[in-house]
């Protein structure tokens, strides 16, 4: 057949080497030995066992210019074709690495706002909790002013009452100054 055989076998009477189902088919047809008269009977054909079996050559595929220039031109397609390849995965990579860190810096902004807004009702809490311990001596101290003439001017105050900053019914201080910041918010937008 002009192939490595793959299951090769010997004729005992001539010592030639032949591919089992070929020489199988050649006995069947014409009883003898292919490119002999000698008769070969089944018995007669010893098994080849080889350890690690033939490895069939490489068709000779280089021999020439042409199949050498296939072959450089197939191999730098190759290449080509892998180096766009890693190129669009570079790309898709920087994309995602950008937006991640877009993201991560928008998110350290708005809990720098959130850390700012906390400390600022923080601050504007204590200075409630400040002046409503100093609320009492004021109010104390305007009745005994009020009492004293009347020379002096009705001027609004400013401060709050200590009995409507003073915690009732359960209510905690952050509720009262809630309240009383949405009814400050009321009166003012009336005015407007």
């Amino acid at each position: 057949s002009g192939e490595t055989p793959t299951e090769p076998v010997i004729s005992t009477k001539t010592g030639r080497v032949y591919e089992r189902r070929l020489l199988q088919k050649y006995i069947d047809e014409n009883g003898t030995e292919p490119q002999t008269d000698y008769r070969l009977a089944e018995d007669e054909i010893i098994a080849v066992h080889s350890d690690p079996p033939a490895v069939k050559p490489r068709p000779p595929t280089l021999t020439s210019i042409p199949a050498l220039l296939s072959t450089f031109q197939n191999e730098w397609d190759a290449l080509v074709l892998e180096t766009f390849t890693l190129k669009q995965q570079y790309q898709q990579v920087r994309q995602e690495l950008s937006q991640a860190l877009y993201q991560n810096d928008a998110a350290c902004r708005v809990v720098a706002r959130l850390m700012k807004e906390r400390d600022e009702a923080r601050e504007a809490l204590a200075m409630l909790q400040a002046h409503s311990a100093t609320a009492p001596t004021s109010a104390a101290s305007k009745t005994n002013g009020s009492s004293a003439g009347s020379k002096d001017m009705d001027v609004d105050s400013t401060e709050p009452d200590a009995a409507s900053v003073q915690p009732a019914d359960g209510q905690s201080l952050e509720e009262i100054f809630y309240a009383k910041a949405a009814e400050t918010a009321k009166v003012l937008s009336k005015a407007r």
